[in-house]
């Protein structure tokens, strides 16, 4: 009724990894989060929910033109290489063996997407971060490219040594 607040906020990924453990912040009544170690996707605990932190979904011009410039298989995007761990060097160190005209590195850029999606029908992309809702991922959807996976190195490495 009159006079009654609701205390929400708003916590990144980020902020729940760098909070000490017990932190309360504040006591809210509702906490929003991208957390997909603190809540499942779309779900709810306890004062906590999921709310995706996807800026505004941005989509090429022309999806006809998209669709007829799709001319290339499959390309491989990797974290910048400051990211990597053994996992990532590895499927590196297999699409270059494989592939070595179509590995792209992601700077979070529309452009890096736009190229590692565009051309492409599928797109290996080599993330560890499975903490949240990828950009990268929401923006192979809109190039019209399937993630063939998203957050998880290790399906990466199989799928190369089932190619290769």
């Amino acid at each position: 009724g009159p006079g009654v607040a609701c205390r929400v906020a708003y916590l990144t990924h980020e902020d729940l990894v760098a909070s000490p453990p017990g932190e309360t912040f504040g006591d809210p009544d509702v906490i929003f989060t991208d957390s997909l170690r603190a809540v499942r996707f779309a779900g709810r605990r306890g004062p906590m929910h999921f709310l995706e932190n996807v800026s505004a979904m941005r989509f090429p011009e022309d999806l006809d033109g998209i669709m007829l410039r799709k001319t290339e298989l499959i390309s491989v995007l990797l974290p910048p290489q400051d990211a990597w761990d053994e996992l990532t060097a590895m499927i590196f160190q297999q699409a270059e063996a494989l592939l070595p005209e179509h590995i792209y590195l992601d700077d979070g850029s529309w452009e890096a997407h736009e190229q590692a999606f565009a051309k492409y029908r599928f797109c290996l992309i080599a993330e560890s971060m499975n903490h949240t809702v990828s950009t990268a991922f929401v923006r192979s959807v809109a190039f019209h490219t399937v993630a063939l996976f998203n957050g998880f190195v290790e399906v990466g490495a199989m799928v190369f040594n089932g190619i290769g």
